[in-house]
């Protein structure tokens, strides 16, 4: 329906936010937990039954602690659990959509251009569905990062880059260093980003 498949989506993603950072015609949105926010009340309410009734099946309702007391969950999967990100992808898709269709935006194509991209909780929309996209997500009870999200000047982040006027700005980030491999990674990871920005880091 969306036209999202979940192996080629990041390459997508990419692209449309680095023309958000060239154009400003996408806006990038990035989610707190998104995950965790995805109660069973809500997936109850917004799933047909034909789809909701196996899914909820096949999840875990609830956990015994070692100490015997037993407690229901109120999440109705978490990043673990194999249907999580597609069914983030499938909801997170569907907002958008509805936001598109209340502002009278085609959802097929735009411009030529997909119409928007999401990738798990890694949202596109075009520029002007971004403030829509937001408060239905607000209004379904999910946490927009707004430090972290991207309607105006030069800069998108989609999908692990960084775009900063069309120019892949993404650091490397050093978060373990006591390990041979890691000495190696890090190598690796420098070599490449040198190689990609033309900087000697001889």
């Amino acid at each position: 329906w969306f036209n999202i498949s979940l192996s080629g989506q990041p390459t997508i993603n990419r692209f449309l936010a680095k023309l958000g950072s060239i154009y400003g015609s996408h806006a990038t949105i990035d989610l707190k937990s998104a995950s965790d926010l995805n109660s069973q009340r809500f997936m109850s309410w917004f799933l047909p039954p034909k789809m909701y009734k196996p899914l909820d099946s096949v999840r875990a309702k609830c956990i015994e602690l070692p100490d015997g007391n037993i407690y229901e969950l109120g999440t109705f999967s978490t990043m673990g659990n194999g249907f999580t990100f597609p069914l983030q992808t499938l909801v997170f898709a569907s907002i958008v959509e509805a936001a598109y269709e209340e502002l009278g935006i085609p959802t097929w194509n735009f411009e030529a251009l997909p119409a928007f991209s999401v990738f798990g909780d890694d949202i596109i929309c075009v520029k002007s569905a971004y403030d829509k996209v937001i408060t239905l997500l607000e209004w379904c009870g999910f946490l927009v990062n707004k430090t972290k999200s991207f309607n105006s000047g030069c800069f998108r982040e989609s999908c692990g880059s960084d775009f900063y006027k069309g120019h892949d700005v993404r650091g490397i980030y050093i978060k373990k260093l006591y390990h041979e491999t890691h000495f190696y990674s890090v190598f690796n990871r420098l070599t490449r980003w040198s190689i990609r920005q033309r900087i000697d880091l001889g």
